[in-house]
């Protein structure tokens, strides 16, 4: 199992792996909440003509990562802190403007284990936003809450996968 290895060797793997997409940031805090992790990726596009002194236009994607710890169970509580913080932060977090195009915020929570009836609304989690009606871009939220020590992740539709492709957890097809 991936947690044999031990869990803040897994956290320094993900670290080394994506070290070419993400600025990480241990044991951050934000909006008085502590994270093992933030990671933050930007990118921005843009087209000329002719020169780079004329731009036709622009745009920019970023993720940013929050990966948490628990020392428990995952439950409704914790559902709805994830909901709350994303809804006060997502302005400062993503500072929409008129070349934003994007923003994933994943939100990543390891845990011993996750409350039988939370288990439907983790996947039912959808937080999206527009910003002045999609003209400064728009938010959406990932959700995955991996269970330490039994290779088992939840997520909600937007981060189907994600659990594996990061590497949190083992594939079993494989």
């Amino acid at each position: 199992m991936v947690f044999e290895r031990g869990f803040m060797q897994l956290i320094d793997n993900f670290k080394e792996n994506f070290s070419h997409m993400f600025d990480f940031f241990d044991n951050y805090t934000f909006d008085d909440k502590e994270f093992l992790l933030y990671a933050r990726f930007n990118q921005r596009n843009t087209r000329y003509f002719a020169s780079k002194k004329i731009e036709i236009y622009s745009f920019s994607n970023s993720e940013h990562l929050f990966i948490q710890d628990l020392d428990s169970s995952f439950g409704a509580d914790d559902l709805n802190d994830i909901e709350d913080f994303v809804r006060r932060n997502m302005v400062d977090i993503v500072k929409p403007s008129d070349e934003h195009m994007s923003t994933v915020m994943s939100m990543v929570v390891f845990c011993d284990d996750v409350e039988e009836g939370i288990k439907k609304k983790i996947k039912k989690f959808k937080l999206h936003k527009e910003f002045k009606f999609g003209f400064n871009g728009w938010m959406d939220t990932k959700l995955i809450v991996v269970v330490k020590d039994k290779n088992i992740a939840f997520e909600n539709k937007l981060a189907k996968g994600d659990a594996i492709k990061l590497k949190f957890i083992e594939d079993k097809n494989n």
